[in-house]
Formats: C-alpha cells, sequence, structure tokens
C-alpha cells in the first residue's frame, strides 16, 4: 500500500474514529460519572482521533482509540480499581468486535468490495451495542472491592485477551478451511463478548454485596455504642436514686455534726458528697444518640484509666452525620 492510499483510507476512518470516540466516552460517562469540564480533556479527544485515524489505520483502529482513550480516565472521578479493570474490559470488547466482525465476513463468502464494506462498518455496530449493553447490566456503584473480590473479575478480561490473540493466530496459521476455522472461532469469540460483559453484572452485584456487608457493619457498631449508652444511663441514675436514698442520713449526719461543733468533720463530710454526685454527672447527654453513645464510651475509657477529663459540648439537634467504612 503506498502513501497517498494509505493517507486517503486514515482521512476516510476519521468519522469512523469520531462515532467510536463517542461509544467510548459514553460507555465512561454511564460507569464513572460525568467528567471534569475543561479545554484540555477536548484537545485530548481531538488527539486520540487523529492518533487512532492516522497511527493505527486500517489495521487496529478500533482497539487502537480503546487503548487511547486510556489519557481520559484522569478526567472522571470513580475510584481507579473500577476504571482499571473496566479500560481493560473495553479493550477486550473493541479487540473482540474487530475479530468477530472478520469471521462473520469470511463465513459469509462475500465479494471483494462487499467484504471490505462489511468488515470497516460491522465491527463498529458491534462494538456499539456491546458498549451500550455493559453500560445497562452495571450497577452504579462506587464501592471499592476487596482484592480477593477484584482480582478474580480482573483475570477475566486479561485471560480473554490471550484467548482472543490465540484464536486470531489459529485463524492464520491453521491448516483447516475458511469456513472449517470459522465454524470454531465465531462461537469462540461470542462467548468472550458474553464473558465479558459478564464481569459488569458481576462488579455490580459483588459491589452491592459489599455495601450491604459494610451497612450491616455499621450498623452493629452503632447499636453496640447505643447499648452501652443506655447501660450507662442506668447505672448513673442508680447512682443519683441511691445518693437521693441517703441524702437524709447525710442531712442527720451533719446536723449532729455541726450541733458537736466539728467543722473539719463536716468539710470531708461534705467533700465526700460532692465527689459522688460529680461521678454520677459524667454522663453525657446531648439529644443525639449516636454522639453521646460514642462520647460516654471514650469518657469510660478515660475514667477507668484515670485521665482528667473537661468536657463541653453543643449539638444542633437537626445535625446530620455520615459513617464510611473503609476495606
Amino acid at each position: 500500500m503506498d502513501f497517498s492510499t494509505y493517507l486517503l483510507i486514515s482521512i476516510v476512518y476519521i468519522p469512523l474514529n469520531v462515532f467510536d470516540l463517542f461509544i467510548i466516552t459514553r460507555y465512561m460517562n454511564t460507569l464513572y460519572g460525568p467528567p471534569q469540564k475543561g479545554p484540555y480533556i477536548k484537545l485530548l479527544k481531538i488527539f486520540i482521533v487523529l492518533c487512532a485515524s492516522f497511527l493505527y489505520a486500517p489495521y487496529t483502529a478500533l482497539w487502537g482509540i480503546a487503548v487511547l482513550c486510556i489519557i481520559l480516565l484522569p478526567f472522571y472521578n470513580a475510584n481507579k480499581q473500577k476504571k482499571f479493570i473496566f479500560h481493560i474490559t473495553l479493550v477486550v470488547l473493541a479487540l473482540t468486535s474487530l475479530f468477530t466482525a472478520f469471521s462473520l465476513g469470511e463465513s459469509m463468502a462475500l465479494q471483494d468490495f462487499y467484504m471490505g464494506i462489511f468488515i470497516i462498518f460491522l465491527p463498529h455496530i458491534i462494538f456499539f451495542v456491546i458498549c451500550k449493553l455493559a453500560g445497562k447490566v452495571c450497577a452504579p456503584t462506587e464501592v471499592k472491592l476487596p482484592y480477593k473480590m477484584w482480582l478474580p473479575l480482573l483475570a477475566i478480561p486479561l485471560i480473554s485477551i490471550l484467548g482472543v490473540a490465540y484464536i486470531s493466530y489459529l485463524a492464520t496459521h491453521s491448516s483447516l478451511s475458511i469456513e472449517d476455522t470459522n465454524m470454531i472461532q465465531f462461537p469462540l469469540l461470542l462467548m468472550f463478548l458474553l464473558v465479558n460483559i459478564i464481569v459488569f453484572y458481576l462488579y455490580g452485584k459483588l459491589s452491592e454485596l459489599v455495601q450491604k456487608r459494610v451497612e450491616g457493619a455499621l450498623f452493629e457498631q452503632q447499636l453496640h455504642l447505643q447499648e452501652e449508652h443506655y447501660q450507662a444511663l442506668i447505672n448513673a441514675h442508680d447512682q443519683i436514686r441511691g445518693i437521693r436514698h441517703d441524702m437524709k442520713n447525710h442531712l442527720e449526719a451533719i446536723s449532729i455534726l455541726a450541733g458537736q461543733h466539728k467543722d473539719e468533720e463536716i468539710l470531708r463530710y461534705l467533700n465526700d458528697i460532692v465527689n459522688q454526685i460529680e461521678v454520677s454527672d459524667n454522663t453525657i447527654f446531648t439529644g443525639n444518640s449516636g454522639i453521646d453513645a460514642i462520647l460516654n464510651l471514650k469518657l469510660s475509657e478515660a475514667i477507668r484509666k484515670g485521665i482528667s477529663i473537661s468536657k463541653s459540648i453543643l449539638v444542633p439537634m437537626t445535625s446530620q452525620f455520615h459513617f464510611q467504612i473503609v476495606w
């Protein structure tokens, strides 16, 4: 192929690459949320289209533009784990769509002209349908998966790349006829497409499972803190009731000591009573059960360890607090 022919084909590929870029950005927006606004992302999109058109065309334009779109990932706020696995899967889908179109075209035994048109347009149509389906089956979530869940999912697109490459090698080096080769590779390519679509579904379901586990752990922790808080209130109430019960005896004892003019013993006796009252007054009550539970738990620990505490807290009754557990 001479340079002028290559240049002409590259120019023809520009609209297709614009279409592919539209597909991929829709894919990213669906899975990662809207990107950051700014002139740089627009310049990068132009750069991607031109590179895919003049450096990759006409051989690997589809999966080449999928690879180049990795430079757009920093503009999305999704977690790195999610972007990494979904972009590798995107490249697999582009690569598999290309080989699936080739296999289907060869099995139809079309004339060269129609075969060329078929091969040029069909991969992009398959890619569009697959990317739309991927966005539909994946639940929107930003939960970070534990590595024991994430790594097996990541293995699926990585193994798929090796599988598609091996199928391509067999197709070009096999002694079988084209018809027999297509009968083998076409079902395998469809299987790779389906398996990688399942990655999105599994990621969404595993994220929901992890989210439920996080919420369950948070609920159990909050329940435990509230139980300790209520127990502290019960203990404080019992102490106050005991002090009230003994108050009459205390007053009578003070009256006797006063009649005997034993001022020092009266002071010591009053100090003992004050200390008992301070112990019963250590419980914090703000009106927010979650805050009360946490503060009283830490206050009790500090008192047991002999740590001096000075407390003063003011919490609006309408305040809302959000908690997050990191796995």
